[in-house]
């Protein structure tokens, strides 16, 4: 096997590491001369960036980008339709991430719930008196200005419907983009 596929695995937490590195890269990002650019850029897409943040906003690895398209977006559009865009675009990916759960990024989660002594926990949720505990848990996640990857696997694993699961996520994520975007009005408007 060769040195860097040996080296590779001993690290158990890849994807957390890229994930906090793509943090970072983001905001490094907004703090350089660049940004300007970005924001014409985005400002030409118009509403389509709006969808296209939604859709980062999702994402472990695309959340800082997600939320920084949104920031620079927001100033010139409604607040209500850009979340209402934004959270659509939030509704697609996290279908996508509730049909094809991403296992790597799941698994080292998993493995630190696991460490932490999640297993009992999760014992204790299997209860039928506790049935309901998952996917509540897992709407708080998604409602939350917080990456959605482990709300929607805890809505999944409650088996919740389709039908159920797309009103309530777009609701949950309509809420999460509505406080972002508002508490930045607030902040800006303190500010200048």
């Amino acid at each position: 096997m060769p040195r860097a596929k040996r080296r590779a695995k001993q690290f158990r937490y890849q994807h957390l590491l890229i994930a906090y590195i793509c943090f970072i890269s983001i905001v490094l990002f907004s703090l350089s001369p660049l940004l300007p650019k970005l924001t014409d850029t985005l400002q030409l897409l118009g509403l389509f960036g709006a969808f296209l943040g939604g859709m980062m906003y999702v994402s472990t690895f695309t959340f800082s980008a997600g939320v920084l398209t949104l920031l620079v977006l927001a100033p010139s559009y409604n607040i209500f339709l850009i979340t209402a865009v934004a959270s659509a675009g939030a509704l697609t990916s996290d279908l996508l991430i509730y049909k094809f759960v991403s296992d790597n990024l799941d698994s080292e989660i998993r493995d630190i719930w696991n460490r932490l002594g999640g297993r009992h926990i999760m014992r204790i949720l299997h209860i039928k008196i506790f049935s309901w505990v998952l996917p509540v848990i897992g709407a708080i996640i998604v409602a939350s200005p917080f990456p959605d990857e482990l709300g929607i696997s805890l809505m999944g694993l409650s088996k919740m419907r389709a039908s159920r699961f797309i009103p309530i996520v777009y609701a949950l994520n309509s809420i999460g983009i509505f406080v972002i975007i508002a508490f930045s009005d607030v902040v800006t408007s303190r500010l200048y």
